[in-house]
């Protein structure tokens, strides 16, 4: 557990800030939140909990510079006292940003965003992949992850995962397929990887921060737009999908951006939902003890998908 008047000194090393109270924003898979009060405002400090590699470090910091400097919603990275742009804190990856005005949005079966605020989320998404192309031809170093990382991970442990899931050779073969389809795609810029609607701030719907750049990686603007599509539109643990929010999503994408193909989007809508399932399934292999059936609320979801017409 992390202790808060750990974080005050650092803050005070570091950036040379007076803390007054800290709040744990989010306690997630990947990082810690916490909300920073000082005398004269508020600030962000996200705490990685995976190591990373230099390139990574590198990369992700100068990707939220680049971004700070737009016009898009995303919160300006604060520079140490040495002038980098992150330090290490309990020898992890740490960031200090401007605290943005917002809400996150709750999302569950029983809470559905507003049609408005999907539109808002896909325009949003839209002018972000513009400027993540800009960033694109500029900048080459693009770090370790890879649009197919999650796939090479259950590939690498292939016998162990097939020693710990039952029909686990019938989703090799899904995830061969869906490599196959879009193994010729271009990767036409840097996505945000990581579009839900967790990851974004909101205030009467619409969007005032996009939030967790700490998965963007070179990609395709379509996988990005299929990942978003599928978790504004489909809450874990519900039956089915909005359709109103899906297409309304998509919609505000295409306003900004251009109409899409179908058959392109549908092929990356299974890419995005085996691609969470692999990273579900592998996070959770060290912990079985006897073979288990492949199931998750992204494969539930990359199967009701896999048979929709897209219009």
């Amino acid at each position: 557990m992390i202790k808060n008047e750990n974080i005050i000194n650092v803050i005070k090393k570091e950036y040379s800030l007076d803390v007054t109270s800290i709040k744990c924003l989010q306690d997630g898979a990947d990082n810690f939140v916490f909300k920073i009060a000082t005398p004269n405002k508020d600030f962000v400090f996200r705490i990685s909990k995976r190591q990373k590699q230099p390139q990574d470090i590198e990369f992700e910091t100068s990707l939220a510079c680049f971004l700070s400097k737009t016009t898009l919603p995303v919160a300006k990275v604060i520079s140490t006292q040495a002038g980098a742009p992150f330090c290490i804190f309990d020898n992890k990856v740490s960031v200090l940003f401007d605290f943005c005005l917002g809400d996150t949005f709750a999302l569950s079966p029983q809470n559905k965003p507003s049609k408005k605020m999907a539109y808002n989320g896909g325009k949003i998404l839209a002018k972000l992949h513009k400027e993540l192309q800009i960033f694109h031809q500029q900048y080459r170093n693009y770090g370790s992850r890879k649009l197919t990382s999650e796939f090479s991970r259950v590939i690498e442990n292939k016998k162990e995962f097939q020693k710990k899931y039952i029909d686990a050779q019938n989703f090799l073969s899904q995830i061969s397929d869906v490599l196959q389809k879009t193994s010729a795609a271009e990767m036409n810029t840097i996505v945000h990887n990581d579009f839900r609607i967790q990851n974004i701030l909101i205030h009467k719907d619409d969007i005032c921060a996009i939030l967790d750049f700490d998965w963007a990686c070179e990609g395709n603007n379509l996988k990005d737009l299929a990942h978003a599509l599928v978790e504004w539109s489909y809450p874990d643990g519900a039956k089915g999908y909005w359709e109103d929010i899906f297409y309304s999503f998509l919609d505000g994408y295409e306003s900004e951006y251009g109409k899409i193909d179908r058959a392109q989007l549908k092929e990356w809508i299974s890419f995005a939902c085996l691609s969470d399932t692999c990273t579900y399934l592998m996070d959770l292999l060290e912990e079985i003890s006897e073979p288990m059936e492949i199931k998750s609320y992204m494969y539930r979801k990359y199967l009701f998908f896999k048979a929709q017409d897209i219009k």
